[in-house]
């Protein structure tokens, strides 16, 4: 899957809500000036954005000029060589989705009795009863944004107080607020 996604970087900024963030990136994109994405939505001040790196640099200059109505304090590059949650994965996104066509079988919902598990994808609670659903929130998982915030809240919402993550060595978890 490594071959299919192109070089790129990702960027957390903060403090910057999620509308404004939005903005910047669309302005980006729309002035052709590259790929970028939202990949990420980390709390109610932190987005992390994800693309090419002249975009994502394009976006932090505007988040810190306060040019489209924000001023972050603080860009923080992550360590990783992958424009991760964005359109720089698309031919990933394909393959993967070509892989679980037929490889899946781990999905024990029925329409009677659906697994439900709150997705970084929806940031909702979902009601997994058939293996195409779940293909698809993972396969969506690779180009669109890990609405965590959105997640936590519904976590939070809803009491629970056994997580169990999958994928991503345990750093979701570890940082899910405490102060439940």
């Amino acid at each position: 899957m490594s071959q299919c996604a192109r070089p790129g970087i990702m960027m957390a900024l903060t403090p910057i809500q999620e509308h404004l963030a939005v903005r910047i990136v669309k302005h980006v994109r729309e002035c052709n000036l590259g790929i970028v994405n939202i990949a990420a939505v980390n709390s109610s001040s932190q987005v992390v954005v994800s693309g090419q790196e002249s975009a994502v640099e394009k976006v932090v200059e505007i988040a810190k000029s306060g040019e489209l109505g924000s001023r972050i304090r603080k860009a923080t590059q992550l360590r990783v060589n992958r424009a991760f949650h964005s359109d720089m994965l698309t031919e990933a996104r394909e393959t993967f989705q070509y892989c679980l066509q037929d490889s899946l079988h781990l999905c024990p919902g029925t329409d009677e009795k659906p697994v439900r598990v709150v997705s970084s994808v929806t940031g909702k609670l979902e009601s997994i009863s058939d293996e195409q659903t779940l293909r698809e929130l993972l396969t969506r998982q690779i180009t669109e944004p890990v609405l965590w915030y959105s997640a936590c809240s519904e976590i939070e919402r809803m009491a629970v107080e056994t997580v169990v993550e999958v994928g991503g060595g345990g750093f979701n978890a570890s940082n899910i607020p405490t102060s439940w």
